[in-house]
């Protein structure tokens, strides 16, 4: 070296000068001893990303392949196809709203490395799917309101295991019915509300709600529709004929 501060500039093997300050009667006992209690620990990085609330999408991707995440999500073609698939797949279910994003200033629907997903989330996603979460170990199961303790996996015994599995899958056919009701109640809303169909299925709501016990008279219907959206006369009748689930003509 030239200078002093060409130090910068050189590498030195730690354990080499660990030896040499040794000999010369500076042991570093401190240093010796924190690399023994290191060894065969998992990364400090792990325990840093086991204490977050939420995660970036690729951060969480990386983690489900058992490797430390980048500061930002790079380019597809740096990194390897089973953390691409892991990203695509963490993307596809936060659009389906399998894993549940905290919104920020920053985050922008379009851009997936923008979001930011609840950690929580991405655990109970991993289980559903069949992924382990490699940041567990570190982790205190959730606390139920009510509950002083929850037992650890290991204390759980088939009984629970099973019932668990089955209160699950009943659970997710609640669900899948469920939306396939929301999916048929969408086909009954009007595309265009302003419409003189969108005015026909609220006047049916609003009049013939229940066609045996109340029957409406054609012109009070045919006046408030008038009155309400500022129509014309044959417009007002022609929702009335619509939304009208009876034969006024035989009276029933």
């Amino acid at each position: 070296m030239i200078y002093h501060s060409d130090y910068q500039d050189y590498l030195f093997n730690r354990s080499e000068v660990a030896a040499l300050l040794e000999s010369a009667g500076y042991p570093l006992q401190a240093l010796s001893k924190d690399q023994g209690k290191r060894e065969g620990e998992p990364p400090e990085w792990m325990r840093i990303y086991a204490a977050k609330s939420a995660l970036r999408v690729h951060e969480a991707a990386w983690v489900i392949n058992g490797k430390e995440p980048p500061e930002s999500c790079p380019r597809s073609t740096v990194y390897d196809l089973n953390i691409r698939r892991t990203l695509q797949a963490i993307v596809d279910s936060v659009k389906l709203g399998d894993i549940e994003t905290k919104n920020t200033d920053w985050h922008i629907d379009e851009e997936p490395q923008t979001w930011l997903v609840s950690h929580q989330s991405v655990i109970d996603w991993c289980g559903s799917v069949g992924y382990e979460w490699p940041l567990s170990q570190f982790m205190k199961p959730p606390q139920v309101e009510g509950e002083t303790s929850i037992a650890s996996p290991q204390h759980v015994n088939h009984q629970d295991k099973d019932r668990l599995h089955e209160e699950i899958a009943t659970l997710r056919q609640e669900v899948a019915e469920l939306r396939a009701t929301v999916e048929e109640l969408r086909k009954s809303v009007p595309l265009h509300p302003g419409s003189l169909m969108g005015m026909a299925i609220q006047a049916q709501h609003r009049y013939w709600g229940n066609p045996e016990e109340s029957r409406p008279k054609s012109e009070v219907i045919i006046q408030e529709l008038r009155k309400e959206y500022g129509i014309t006369g044959a417009q007002a009748s022609a929702v009335d004929k619509v939304a009208c689930p009876i034969n006024r003509n035989k009276g029933s």
